[in-house]
């Protein structure tokens, strides 16, 4: 329903909308000859700020392969349609759904090399499988005076793979949650405050339950630098045989905005152990996770970058490992405001090793138009 809306407003509406089209290109040389071709195009459609405002997002990937027996093509969709109903002047209600659908061969070449991998990773040499994904939710949002601010969320989500033979790998995930998060911001401090409950239903037969709880504080220096800190505990429950119990949460992150002028420096480094979800699963397990990046522009437009990180997940069961990690450096110069050239090596370990050269574009664009 509230799909249909945002869908019927954005094209039948007579508001002025705001428009972001994005094509990202990135050719790879990988191990044994093998070769790929990405395609990344965002096309975005925004109403102003106002009582109601609107916004689709459409975010394909298209992939072309080689050798052959690696599958020569595939395209995955991805789709947002999200609504924000302000009701007062310090009361917000947002709704947002949430479509992926297509094929994936869910690989370490898919995922950011400055975040750590995640648990469901795969070779570069891994053929493509079904997938699809909804996410539903619906959020209210409160402003107390000026410092204090609440919300709570529903969420409901399905994932996993599309055929049976697809859930072999990727088994079907139900999972309703409910959250609700406090803040108080004063001068350069926020601390926060944060509850969340979630069931989870796996097409295998499996059964998890979540509850946790994390309070957190963000300072902000000078010159674009802000730290966290958050700690916390989750209760993990659900079928027998599974991991069950109270455990420890906690994240440490330090960041700094991407360097603008000659000279500076950015980047960001997070510590985190928290649960993390397995996809291939549907469970929950213990996790350790690391990442840093860094970032120097030596001269205006030129940016080096050197990124990583690591995950260590201790129950995972063999034969999957349980340290995977990966890293890339890169050099990337902006032509101009629209257009941006870039070119770096990625390494990860699967264990194996497994190594890809990048050559990436990335043209952007941002305008305006008046519906009849």
């Amino acid at each position: 329903m509230v799909a249909a809306a945002i869908a019927t407003y954005l094209l039948c509406g007579g508001e002025y909308i705001r428009e972001e089209l994005v094509l990202r290109t990135q050719t790879r040389t990988l191990p044994d000859g093998a070769g790929d071709l990405q395609l990344d195009p965002v096309v975005a459609l925004e109403t102003p700020p106002g009582a109601l405002q609107l916004g689709a997002r459409y975010l394909p990937t298209l992939l072309l392969r080689e050798p052959r027996e690696r599958t020569t093509f595939s395209l995955l969709h991805r789709g947002t349609l999200a609504g924000t109903l302000r009701l007062s002047k310090d009361q917000r209600l947002r709704a947002e759904e949430r479509l992926v659908s297509g094929s994936t061969d869910i690989s370490w070449l898919g995922f950011p090399p400055d975040a750590p991998p995640p648990l469901v990773i795969r070779t570069f040499r891994s053929l493509p499988i079904g997938v699809f994904e909804s996410s539903s939710s619906t959020s209210f949002e409160q402003a107390i005076r000026q410092h204090i601010h609440l919300s709570a969320t529903a969420r409901y989500s399905v994932s996993g793979g599309v055929s049976g033979e697809d859930r072999l790998t990727l088994p079907r995930v139900r999972t309703a949650a409910l959250g609700a998060t406090g803040a108080w911001t004063g001068g350069r401090e926020t601390f926060s405050l944060a509850i969340t409950g979630a069931k989870g239903w796996v097409s295998t037969g499996t059964r998890t339950t979540f509850l946790g709880a994390s309070s957190g504080w963000r300072h902000s220096f000078a010159r674009g630098l802000d730290s966290e800190v958050a700690a916390g505990l989750s209760v993990l429950g659900g079928s027998a045989g599974e991991t069950h119990g109270v455990v420890p949460t906690g994240s440490v992150s330090l960041r700094r905005e991407t360097p603008t002028t000659r000279g500076a420096l950015g980047g960001q480094i997070l510590l985190r152990w928290a649960p993390g979800f397995d996809a291939t699963t549907g469970l929950l397990r213990q996790r350790a996770e690391g990442s840093a990046r860094l970032e120097f522009a030596p001269v205006r437009r030129l940016l080096l970058s050197a990124m990583g990180g690591v995950g260590v997940t201790p129950d995972v069961p063999p034969p999957e490992a349980r340290v995977l990690t990966q890293g890339a450096m890169g050099v990337a110069y902006t032509l101009s405001p629209a257009f941006a050239l870039s070119v770096g090596v990625r390494v990860v370990t699967l264990p194996g090793v497994e190594w890809a050269g990048v050559v990436g574009t990335t043209f952007s664009e941002q305008g305006g138009f008046r519906l009849p």
